[in-house]
């Protein structure tokens, strides 16, 4: 146990280049996806993909869950700096990215586990494709679902608070919940649950590169 919390707190200056390369990445991502102004459903132009929550997953395998906690919770907090962001928008993506990575990482540890121990310990590639797949998979349809519950029962009353959204408008987001934001928030974390998966082999290499033990495997 106490080995487990030495690495889950261990920070090296490999982990610190990896959490510097991350941050360059999120915040050149995310400079090209307010360029790109990737709406995609007219009836709520202000919804828009961000091609950096990848980055969340690819910080879990790299600098572990603590850090990239921390990571997340910091680069979306400088959105306000350089892209203008309001604090709810922000707190709102943060929340979202939080709950991404966390689910996968859960199911990096707790599904593995399992498999680990059905194949004894003998996991292929093939495997670890499978077991990452599902994890993204999941950690897809728990932020999207998750996401639409807290709009509904505090983020949007947020707005309504501090930006003084009269209750006609909040009533409208509302209504839009299941018709669009969960259609939306799948359709995101989707297509960056896929990119994560088409540079799965890059991710397993730089893990290699930065000497990083999954230690959900162990």
């Amino acid at each position: 146990m106490q080995t487990k919390a030495k690495r889950l707190f261990c920070l090296d200056t490999k982990k610190v280049a990896a959490m510097a390369i991350i941050i360059a990445l999120y915040v050149l991502l995310s400079w090209l996806s307010k360029i790109l102004n990737l709406a995609v459903f007219p009836v709520a132009p202000f919804l828009k993909i961000e091609l950096t929550d990848f980055l969340m997953l690819l910080a879990v395998r790299l600098v572990g869950i603590i850090y990239a906690t921390l990571l997340t919770i910091s680069v979306s907090w400088l959105q306000m700096a350089y892209l203008g962001d309001g604090p709810i928008d922000v707190f709102a993506l943060m929340l979202a990215d939080l709950i991404f990575l966390i689910v996968f990482w859960l199911g990096d540890v707790f599904l593995r586990k399992g498999i680990n121990r059905l194949i004894k310990n003998k996991t292929s590639k093939n495997t670890e494709y499978l077991i990452t797949t599902s994890n993204v998979i999941l950690a897809i349809i728990a932020v999207s679902f998750l996401m639409t519950l807290f709009n509904w029962l505090f983020i949007y009353d947020m707005y309504a608070r501090f930006l003084n959204y009269t209750p006609e408008v909040i009533q409208w987001f509302k209504s839009i919940l299941v018709p669009v934001i969960i259609p939306f928030n799948l359709l995101k974390f989707t297509i960056n649950g896929a990119i994560f998966i088409a540079i799965y082999r890059v991710i397993i290499h730089l893990e290699k590169q930065f000497g990083i033990v999954n230690i959900s495997s162990k």
